[in-house]
């Protein structure tokens, strides 16, 4: 099947300059970005999905809403403070703060996430003791953040 002509084609930042190849049996466009940049993208890409510039679209997005998400958030060595108070994830379905069940073996999960990183605080047989595991977990934390300050 022979694609369609995409040169000259215009989405969002995007000017589609030539046929730059296929990708995984897919036309690969070469496109110019109005920040400058150069990229490729598929025909799927460009229409179905509508892709609308190289990037630096989402990154000003970001930049501008930075300020404001950070003034949400109390940062302390790259942990959010405010994590520990924030209300329990519509998508959690033990009720713990992190703990969850884990198929694969039957138990409980308990872990923490510290400067960026998930730690895994073990595996269970009761709910009662992951939620243990847990709570003494975060205070050890926080008396860690405080020692710190």
């Amino acid at each position: 099947m022979k694609a369609a002509d995409m040169v000259g084609f215009e989405h969002g930042r995007l000017k589609v300059l030539r046929r730059a190849g296929t990708k995984n049996g897919k036309a690969l466009w070469e496109c110019q970005c109005k920040c400058g940049n150069k990229c490729q993208y598929t025909t799927t890409q460009l229409r179905a999905f509508g892709v609308e510039s190289c990037g630096c679209l989402q990154k000003e997005k970001a930049r501008k809403l930075a300020p404001i998400e950070g003034r949400k958030r109390t940062l302390k060595d790259g942990t959010c403070l405010n994590a520990f108070n924030r209300e329990i994830g519509k998508n959690n379905t033990s009720g713990i703060k992190g703990v969850s069940y884990y198929k694969k073996t039957g138990k409980w999960r308990a872990q923490i996430r510290v400067q960026g990183k998930n730690y895994h605080l073990g595996l269970y047989d009761k709910i009662e003791d992951a939620e243990t595991a847990r709570k003494i977990a975060e205070e050890n934390v926080k008396k860690w953040i405080n020692e710190r300050k």
